[in-house]
């Protein structure tokens, strides 16, 4: 089986920071991740029809299909082991209620948390988790 891949905004501090928070939690080191600014991302989502203008819009590929912002994020907490695989359980409030809210802060994200200048620049220790060539 292929990694699941996380591709994500790689100057938001709110999305870098959320990923520094799946690393530490997945023991099982199950997944990739990649910058929505890298040349890999370009490459892997060409011809998908995609909001990603704004690199607003956090994407897991799975097992070959795409899952797109709060439905990428259940998917990541099924990915999981307990504790965090109860988070799955967000996925009861229907899709367009959550996207709604997922989308609500998406938007706020750079007013409320800040961003980098350039794309986060993983540690030694958590470069092989990450795909950018």
């Amino acid at each position: 089986m292929e990694h699941p891949i996380i591709f994500f905004d790689g100057v938001c501090n709110l999305c870098s920071g959320t990923i520094n928070f799946l690393i530490k939690i997945d023991k099982r080191k199950v997944f990739r991740y990649s910058p929505l600014q890298s040349d890999f991302a370009k490459e892997k989502l060409h011809g998908i029809d995609l909001h990603v203008e704004g690199y607003q819009t956090i994407i897991l590929l799975l097992n070959g299909s795409y899952y797109f912002r709060s439905e990428a994020i259940i998917k990541i907490f099924e990915q999981l082991r307990y504790p965090w695989r109860i988070l799955a359980a967000l996925k009861f409030p229907p899709l367009t209620f959550r996207d709604v809210i997922y989308k609500i802060i998406s938007a706020k994200r750079y007013k409320l948390f800040g961003k980098k200048e350039k794309c986060m620049i993983p540690s030694k220790e958590i470069s092989d988790l990450f795909i950018e060539h």
